[in-house]
């Protein structure tokens, strides 16, 4: 037994030192990787921010300066040249400043005008960029001009040489200014790449490895200078084949911020690699760097972790060892009283004296256990038989309900009858039924008692009888309804009423006369037309309130192949698994389907179609159908 003990012991206490160290080791590893991450990407937001601070400060002069030509559009050319001098000395990323206006403005059409100033050494350089430099009016390939235009508001191009004019890498902020006309020109200050990365990029950490990327990937800042604007992200992956780096790229390129390990970039080793948009530019700053260096301090921890782990097993495989001498006797008798009571014996007990208050407590809890255990077997026995009864009187319940509705069609002459009803409890809140009346008159009605289960189901059984005995006074049917009315409402409580739809059938006429008490809809299919005619309710429900005045019904002329459809919600409102509606829509595609089958096929057509759709699930309310056809053959009485 002690062996056993220290094998039963020692091997868990062994196995969950070493989960503990796996565990501790791989959250340590994710802590670490965490904290690098959170510190990557405030320094990625931060130099971000850097970035975009100064894009901005350049952007707010050409919009000064655009606002300017707005207000007083009529200045001097020597003043704009001015104005273009002032652009350039206003902030040392400026390299140049230029206002192109619309052609036909302050020149012939034929002649392009755009007064340029660009830094010459440590002068200033000006110009006008007309057709003799570049076409930068009607050259798709020069966008500084037409896509602001086109936008109609500001944009950073991507970076690009200069030639003829600046004849530098740089990248054009453009302003749209107007006059009273409309669009009147651009406003563009640039910033000299190479004077961007010698002025901010120079300001970052050197620790800190980054790239800058454009909209299109291209490299706009990089440790080796011949990939600036020359090569893209796509490419440094697809020369190393990081399929990773080329999937980040386009996430990276979609805008906002993140970060994400990668199997390598331009070697081998696992990146970590956060990145953060350059909003004003369009740009993204990425900074990376190798996992191993995160995770070499937790390597570290690891290797001291699992000596001192190891040390303390020795430690306490010695004191169980002396330990559980004292506890395998109290132990094996409460094995054997453990096994007892596995057999089904709950008279049994353990002695509550034991050498050491924690055996002590293990054999009071035993003791109460066992007795909680005889308690609820008592009283589950009690409860079982309880159900089992409940159960029995629903059965016989769903019986005489069942055997309150009509057991074979009726033998009406010329037509084809057939009902249906499904409680979805035991028993049910709706009803039909059929009854000869003199004169070979037919009478049909079908209810739906609010709710369904036993209330419900009562309250059926009450209509019916209802109905049998107000139908032998010989009322009209809105007197039948009046009367059926008055004595529901006189009996039910007032949360309590029955939805009722009844008709009267003359086969002579062929006339049904139709009369809906809060019931609806009922469908009318004329077969000569493949038309469907809907029925909504005359008045309120039955059993709301006393002494109602119910109208007089509808008469509806059935001809050969016609019939009437009467049913209850419960066959349109049926859900599938997403929550929605079998719906009014769909019940009366699935009845033009069924036109030509007979009153139990159509039934049968109606309930199948709703169960496929509500396939697997629980039936939530009573399905009840009546289907009056007249035969598509006719009597010969028209």
């Amino acid at each position: 037994m002690q062996r056993q003990m220290m094998l039963r012991i020692g091997g868990p206490v062994l196995l969950i030192y070493v989960i503990v160290l796996g565990l501790g080791g791989r959250m340590l590893q994710h802590v670490a990787r965490q904290r690098a991450e959170e510190s990557m990407r405030r320094v990625a937001a931060s130099y971000a921010s850097t970035f975009d601070d100064r894009l901005r400060e350049v952007s707010r002069i050409a919009e000064t300066t655009a606002r300017f030509l707005e207000a007083a559009p009529d200045v001097a050319d020597e003043a704009l040249y001015g104005q273009l001098s002032a652009n350039v000395n206003q902030s040392p990323l400026v390299y140049g400043s230029c206002l192109a206006f619309e052609p036909g403005l302050r020149r012939p059409r034929e002649e392009l005008f755009a007064p340029y100033v660009c830094r010459d050494g440590a002068s200033l350089r000006r110009m006008n960029i007309g057709r003799d430099v570049y076409d930068w009016y009607a050259d798709p390939a020069i966008t500084w001009y037409s896509e602001p235009k086109k936008l109609d508001r500001s944009v950073w191009s991507d970076p690009y040489f200069d030639e003829g004019a600046g004849n530098v890498l740089m990248s054009t902020y453009s302003a749209p200014f107007r006059n009273a006309s409309g669009f009147a020109g651009i406003c563009t200050v640039d910033i000299d790449l190479a004077r961007l990365r010698g002025t901010v990029g120079m300001a970052i950490d050197e620790s800190v490895e980054f790239v800058v990327i454009t909209g299109d990937g291209r490299f706009v800042f990089h440790p080796q200078a011949n990939r600036i604007m020359v090569q893209t992200i796509y490419d440094v992956a697809t020369e190393h084949n990081r399929p990773q780096l080329a999937a980040l790229a386009i996430q990276m390129l979609r805008g906002g911020s993140g970060s994400a390990i990668i199997d390598g970039w331009d070697s081998d080793d696992e990146q970590l690699v956060c990145f953060e948009r350059i909003p004003s530019a369009g740009w993204v700053f990425v900074s990376r760097i190798p996992t191993s260096l995160v995770l070499a301090e937790v390597r570290q921890w690891s290797l001291w972790s699992g000596a001192a782990l190891g040390a303390t097993l020795l430690l306490m495989l010695t004191s169980i060892m002396f330990l559980s001498r004292g506890i395998t006797s109290p132990m094996a008798r409460m094995r054997d009283r453990v096994g007892e009571l596995g057999k089904g014996n709950l008279d049994v007990t353990l002695d509550e004296n034991a050498s050491t208050a924690e055996l002590r407590e293990l054999a009071g809890a035993f003791n109460h256990m066992t007795s909680e255990l005889k308690a609820h077997v008592r009283n589950l026995a009690v409860e079982v038989a309880a159900r089992s009864r409940i159960e029995r009187d629903l059965d016989v319940a769903r019986e005489i309900q069942q055997g309150l509705l009509p057991t074979k069609s009726p033998a009406v002459a010329g037509y084809d009858v057939a009902g249906l009803s499904k409680p979805a409890d035991k028993t049910g809140g709706d009803y039909f039924d059929w009854l000869e009346q003199p004169g070979g008159r037919w009478f049909f009605c079908l209810a739906d008692v609010s709710g369904h289960g036993v209330g419900p189901a009562l309250v059926t059984a009450v209509c019916r009888a209802y109905v049998h005995a107000s139908l032998a006074t010989g009322h009209s049917l809105s007197g039948l309804f009046n009367r059926l009315n008055d004595l529901l409402a006189a009996d039910l409580p007032e949360e309590r009423f029955v939805t009722f739809v009844g008709a009267e059938l003359d086969p002579r006429t062929h006339v049904l006369s139709m009369l809906s008490a809060g019931h609806g809809p009922t469908f009318h299919y004329v077969a000569a037309e493949g038309r469907l005619n809907e029925f909504g309710a005359h008045d309120l429900p039955l059993g709301v309130m006393l002494g109602g005045d119910y109208p007089p019904p509808d008469h509806i002329r059935l001809a050969p192949g016609d019939f009437v459809v009467f049913l209850t919600d419960g066959v349109h409102e049926c859900p599938d698994a997403t929550g929605a509606r079998f719906g009014l829509d769909r019940l009366r595609a699935v009845l033009r389907e069924a036109a030509s089958l007979d009153a139990q096929a159509i039934i049968a057509h109606v309930v199948g179609r709703a169960g496929a759709f509500s396939f697997g699930l629980e039936q939530e309310d009573d399905v009840t159908l009546l289907v009056v056809k007249r035969s598509a053959q006719g009597d010969g009485r028209e």
